[in-house]
């Protein structure tokens, strides 16, 4: 209902550290998906008085005062943070290609708990970065007391579909059979998970929702939903 006084105003402007070296994007810029981009992108989030955004440049999850843009904290991650960071009762939650969720206090930025999704220690390159094999690159979606993401970037290695408790980070139930399932359902999920009162909808593979293929989970099991696949009306 809030209405917004015209004409706005610009305030402050933030510059982030790899603003000062951004790729140069070929090709149709509207439908053009790549890591390159992402890694130049600031994922933003607001609550409150506070400004929250992830740098998948140098792994970073950063809050600043709303009004001023001065920097409150930052929190490094072990690798790069892809997707916007998610705030709910107070914490910051946050997926990394180093394989672990993190669960921050909004207010300090310090380390609630930290949950490893890899299975094991192996690394690759990917665009120039190490990566963990089970990346998570989905957002960390948190409803009615529960974090969702996915973990995972080849199919052959395994991809996992995981929801934990959010104030503890205690699992919950974790799929791991997501990659055994059916054509393209089995790609690496990667993208914002959303979800309805039942079920949860994980895009997959490098180019989410461009080529709309996405996956159907159970919210309450994490049991894989025939309903995957199709394009949602």
């Amino acid at each position: 209902s809030e209405r917004l006084a015209l004409p706005l105003e610009q305030t402050w402007v933030f510059r982030s550290r790899q603003s000062q070296h951004p790729v140069e994007l070929q090709g149709d810029q509207t439908v053009q998906f790549t890591p390159q981009r992402d890694r130049y992108e600031l994922s933003i989030s607001a609550a409150g008085d506070a400004v929250f955004f992830t740098s998948a440049a140098d792994g970073r999850v950063v809050c600043l005062e709303a009004a001023t843009a001065k920097k409150r904290w930052e929190f490094i991650a072990g690798g790069s943070v892809n997707r916007v960071p998610t705030y709910s009762d107070g914490r910051v939650y946050a997926g990394s290609d180093d394989g672990h969720v993190y669960c921050l206090d909004a207010k300090t930025g310090k380390s609630i708990w930290t949950y490893k999704a890899v299975p094991a220690n192996r690394w690759f390159f990917w665009y120039n970065q190490l990566s963990s094999i089970w990346p998570v690159r989905t957002n960390v979606l948190v409803e009615d007391g529960v974090a969702y993401f996915g973990a995972g970037a080849f199919p052959h290695d395994g991809t996992f579909l995981i929801a934990l408790n959010a104030k503890t980070g205690q699992e919950i139930w974790k799929n791991d059979s997501h990659c055994e399932t059916l054509f393209r359902w089995a790609l690496a999920p990667h993208g914002n998970i959303y979800a309805t009162e039942e079920n949860l909808y994980v895009p997959n593979d490098v180019k989410p929702f461009r080529w709309a293929v996405f996956n159907s989970f159970k919210r309450s099991d994490g049991r894989h939903d025939a309903w995957a696949g199709t394009d949602p009306k």
